[in-house]
């Protein structure tokens, strides 16, 4: 008995390894789409992810595609047939780049996100993305975050609600820091009642109008003397 689970576990460990190896195999059917597009419907639909510069796709067209049960390099070959474009495959990972460039180097980008003017407030659950995949990472209690499989030449996009989205080049940085603004909101349309923010069109009560001079007036207490 000791001696089946043994060769069974063997066996596992091989077909685990046979997958590896060879890969998921996809089924796909799009019509002709842009280049970038069906890329990212192979992110969705297989296990693989997809790496691309968008600069480099650009507005390239390709399709239609239709396979079924073909392995990720057979699907690359259709995808990229009649392009200025090719790939490698690292494991689950393929990296589409220009032919004749000297392979694309991925990197581990380790840094803090904090806020703009105010480098000890750490942005804690700030998003970390690896710009055009699903590479991503969310920033610590210590406003800390680790991406790893980074191509070195590719773009950091930093988010936070509330905060406008920041762009980084990593141009083969390990170490990449980024402090987000504010985004500011227009007030114009928005009433505030005391509890709440509501829209004008929505606000059917009676408000008043205060100016910031007369918030600063001092020993006001009764909002009726304004």
């Amino acid at each position: 008995m000791k001696r089946a689970c043994s060769l069974l576990a063997i066996l596992l460990c091989c077909a685990v390894s046979l997958f590896a190896q060879t890969g998921q195999k996809i089924s796909m059917d799009i019509a002709k789409s842009k280049l970038g597009t069906i890329l990212m419907e192979i992110n969705k639909v297989s296990q693989y992810e997809v790496q691309f510069m968008k600069k480099e796709v650009g507005d390239i067209v390709a399709g239609p595609i239709k396979v079924t049960d073909v392995s990720i390099s057979e699907l690359m070959d259709k995808c990229l047939a009649n392009t200025p474009l090719t790939y490698t495959v690292d494991n689950m990972t393929v990296v589409v780049k220009k032919k004749g460039e000297e392979p694309v180097k991925n990197i581990t980008v380790k840094g803090k996100v904090t806020e703009s003017g105010n480098p000890t407030e750490a942005l804690v659950g700030a998003y970390v993305l690896v710009a055009g995949t699903k590479n991503g990472a969310t920033v610590d209690i210590d406003g800390n975050y680790t991406l790893n499989n980074v191509p070195s030449n590719a773009t950091l996009q930093f988010s936070f609600i509330g905060y406008k989205t920041k762009n980084v080049q990593v141009d083969g940085k390990s170490v990449i820091n980024a402090a987000l603004e504010f985004e500011t909101e227009m007030l114009e349309d928005v009433v505030v009642t005391g509890f709440q923010n509501v829209k004008k069109e929505n606000f059917t009560g009676a408000s008043v109008k205060v100016s910031a001079d007369q918030l600063a007036v001092k020993g006001l207490s009764d909002v009726s003397r304004m």
